[in-house]
């Protein structure tokens, strides 16, 4: 004869037996100003929270850029897109500077319970696509019992707009 163990009763917290990190995207600011004729500049911070019972190893924020977008400052460092070359002059081009798609920031240590880290960058654009979205997603190696909080995206205000 075998012996089961019985179903746990609904609504119990099995959390002390599943190794599982909450990482999420507290929070995304973008501060914007428009430095020449054509370009615009975005400052933008995202704070990554990790929660749940466990620390949450290998976390990657993957942060997706408007076209254009030319990368001035990273804090901290990160990895990045491919970077596609000028295609002309600022007077006659709007890709007048290096574009990159993507940036990948990766915390060197894994984030305790509780813990938040802030990512900044800054990057130009070009004012045809200076209001377009700018979006980030979080995740880990470990499972995550709320994926719902991993995805947030921020749409700049017009700068052509007074």
């Amino acid at each position: 004869m075998s012996t089961f163990s019985p179903l746990p009763r609904p609504g119990r917290i099995l959390d002390a037996q599943v190794s599982a990190a909450d990482v999420r995207i507290e929070g995304m600011r973008i501060r914007s100003r428009r430095v020449t004729r054509s370009r615009v500049t975005h400052d933008i911070s995202i704070d990554i929270k990790s929660d749940n019972d466990d620390w949450a190893h290998n976390v990657r924020c993957v942060v997706v850029l408007p076209p254009t977008a030319h990368l001035i400052a990273l804090d901290p460092p990160a990895l990045t897109g491919p970077a596609f070359p000028a295609l002309g002059d600022a007077d006659h081009a709007v890709q007048s500077e290096p574009t990159t798609g993507f940036v990948v920031f990766e915390p060197s240590e894994p984030l305790k319970v509780g813990e938040q880290v802030t990512l900044q960058l800054t990057v130009s654009v070009h004012l045809s696509y200076s209001n377009q979205p700018i979006a980030a997603f979080v995740y880990s190696d470990n499972p995550d019992p709320d994926p719902s909080n991993n995805f947030r995206s921020v749409t700049p205000p017009d700068p052509r707009v007074p």
